[in-house]
Order: structure tokens, then sequence, then C-alpha cells
């Protein structure tokens, strides 16, 4: 398995304390801002950059891989339920519409974010990260729908096509 370098564990760990800061703060609307600017990244380089290095979800699912690494623990097989394409759409439909209902016309913000990260780290416990990662994730399907697109790296576009997983296509190692 490949090492993560130093510098990319620490910008991953700065976002992370970034959104902890701006969750904190009422200001998820800046984080939104900036996953909508990542989906650029995609589009035009095929890359998942938000993916690799801001989310905050595959932040702590790393810690989780560690932990359940140190502790032995064996992964479970990914359930058909997780194992399709549509089932993260489904979940960014209803993650949007969470969002926009309980800012908008409650005025009493859920923390869908919080909710996901939290259905991740149980997951990513049970089963493969890449269980949650390609079945259920709602802000890696669009980021993985554009990286097919990929409109000045046609190499990184064949890439994203020849799609085989998050953890091998995505993070570039085998699986754990």
């Amino acid at each position: 398995m490949i090492r993560l370098k130093k510098p990319v564990v620490v910008l991953r760990l700065a976002f992370l304390v970034l959104f902890v800061w701006l969750m904190k703060g009422q200001a998820l609307l800046i984080w939104l801002a900036l996953y909508g600017i990542s989906l650029l990244f995609p589009a035009l380089i095929g890359k998942r950059i938000y993916c690799m290095l801001l989310c905050p979800i595959n932040t702590v699912m790393m810690g989780v891989q560690w932990l359940k690494r140190q502790r032995g623990v064996k992964p479970k097989p990914t359930p058909p339920w997780a194992s399709g394409r549509w089932l993260p759409w489904v979940f960014l439909v209803l993650t949007a519409g969470l969002f926009f209902v309980t800012r908008g016309k409650l005025n009493k913000p859920l923390p869908v974010m919080l909710i996901w990260i939290a259905v991740a780290a149980v997951m990513t416990w049970r089963m493969h990260p890449d269980a949650f990662h390609d079945g259920v994730c709602p802000y890696g399907a669009p980021q993985r729908e554009l990286a097919n697109v990929s409109l000045l790296n046609e190499e990184n576009r064949k890439e994203a096509l020849n799609y085989r997983g998050f953890t091998q296509s995505v993070l570039g190692r085998a699986q754990p």
C-alpha cells in the first residue's frame, strides 16, 4: 500500500479543521461554495480534488480505516444496495432538500454533513470505504460524473471512464 505523504495529510487535516470552524460559526454556506467551486476540477481536468484532499467525510473515513487496521477488523462484503450508481443521486437530492428546507423554511439548520460523516464512519468500520464512496456519498456523485467529462485532459477522462472504485481510481492505491 502506498503511504500518504505528510503534506497531503496536513492539508486534509487543515480542511477538516476549517470545516469544523465554519460549522461551529454557522457558516457552512462558505463550505458549500467551496464544494461548488471544486466541481470545476473534475469537469476540467478529470481529477476529484475535493474528494481527495478537501472532503471532511473522507478525512474521517481515513482515520476510521487506520483505527480498523490497528484493531484487525476485517471488512464485511458490500451489500447490494450500496453498489449501484443511482443511490448517491437520491441521497444528493434528499440532502439538498433537507438543507434548504431546514435552513430556508424552518430557519433551524440540520447538520446534514455531520449526519453523513457519522454514516460514513459506521459504514467504513463495517465495510470497505468504497461502499460509502461509490454507493452512498451524495457529494461524490457529481464529482464522479464530471470527471468523465474532463474537458482539458483526455488521459484523465479515459482514466475516469475506466473507474475501478474510489480507493484505486481516486486515491491511486490498491484496496486496503
